[in-house]
């Protein structure tokens, strides 16, 4: 019962290996961390003699990190034997957002964003970088906050100061491609992984030139056209 990742169930299963006793085991002897930081505790829930249950543990998580949680075993007992608990254990566990791994190169890059929402730190490394938007054929700067899916394109003059794509993928996962016009070019990208549609074209800009894509992969654009009907 340890969150992960997004749309992973919001609450954290403590299950211990043998029962204790009713009562013993609280939020005093709790500590729960996130990326070094401590995490409000709200409630503790009792399952049963060995299972505990902390709701709403993803409450003040908004980036990657690791949980760290302590327990306290001072002052507990096992219920059938009475045998005390002593000492602490931990355990930590990394949680991570969605990303599609996209690899920055220097300069312009084609970029699409198939997320629901992003993280503060996406958020905030894009609105530093500049970038354009394709409207009605032609590039459009924005200052705009980094629009949900929609294609862009992005000036990265330093790739280790770049920020990773991360966010939560859009819930609604089709169509991978919104429906494309015969005949014409459309500036966009997927929302998952597919292979180039039946009849369509896709270029991508890689290190400064368009080359042909058999695949389309989350995190990029691509110019798609469709053949016009016959």
């Amino acid at each position: 019962g340890q969150p992960v990742k997004p749309g992973d169930d919001d609450s954290l299963t403590i299950t211990f290996s043998d029962d204790i006793v009713d009562g013993e085991f609280t939020l005093a002897n709790i500590a729960l961390s996130f990326a070094g930081q401590p995490c409000p505790l709200f409630a503790l829930t009792r399952v049963d003699a060995r299972t505990y249950v902390l709701p709403e543990v993803l409450e003040l998580v908004n980036d990657d990190g690791d949980f760290t949680l302590t327990i306290t075993l001072d002052g507990l007992h096992k219920s059938l034997s009475g045998l005390p608990g002593a000492g602490t254990h931990q355990e930590t566990w990394s949680f991570a957002y969605d990303n599609p791994a996209y690899a920055w190169q220097a300069g312009w890059n084609a970029i699409f964003l198939p997320f629901d929402t992003i993280t503060p730190s996406t958020q905030n490394g894009l609105t530093n970088m500049p970038r354009f938007k394709v409207v009605n054929s032609a590039t459009v700067i924005t200052h705009d906050e980094p629009p949900m899916g929609t294609a862009l394109w992005v000036f990265c003059a330093d790739q280790a100061a770049a920020p990773q794509l991360r966010g939560v993928f859009c819930a609604n996962q089709e169509p991978a491609i919104p429906q494309l016009t015969p005949g014409e070019w459309t500036f966009t990208g997927p929302r998952h992984e597919i292979p180039v549609p039946e009849a369509t074209t896709a270029w991508e800009w890689r290190n400064g030139n368009y080359v042909r894509a058999q695949t389309l992969l989350p995190g990029r654009a691509y110019w798609l056209f469709l053949a016009p009907e016959e």
